[in-house]
């Protein structure tokens, strides 16, 4: 025995939890890219706060990327363990019968 219990339903809801939150990421990332592009006027200002924006606007993109890919990371471990239960209680069952 390792000593550690995987709980799967635990897992998808982490998994639920990273997507929300990476969706709302996502969300901001879009909102901001290129926000002051041409709607101040001056070209000056709107190239200044892009230069501000743009960068914290690529990182949250980024934030965005890495949590779906840890949320469907989580999915695919639930899914797993849930597989090998099955697949060694069905094991078990051939090898030794009914309980």
């Amino acid at each position: 025995m390792s000593g550690y219990r995987a709980q799967p339903d635990l897992m998808r809801e982490l998994a639920r939890r990273l997507e929300d939150v990476s969706g709302e990421l996502g969300e901001a990332a879009r909102l901001t890219d290129g926000v002051a592009a041409g709607n101040l006027g001056s070209s000056g200002i709107a190239s200044a706060l892009d230069a501000v924006i743009g960068p914290w606007s690529g990182s949250i993109g980024s934030a965005h990327t890495e949590l779906a890919g840890a949320a469907a990371g989580i999915r695919t471990a639930a899914k797993t363990y849930e597989d090998t239960d099955e697949d060694a209680f069905w094991t078990l069952r051939r090898e030794f019968g009914d309980p």
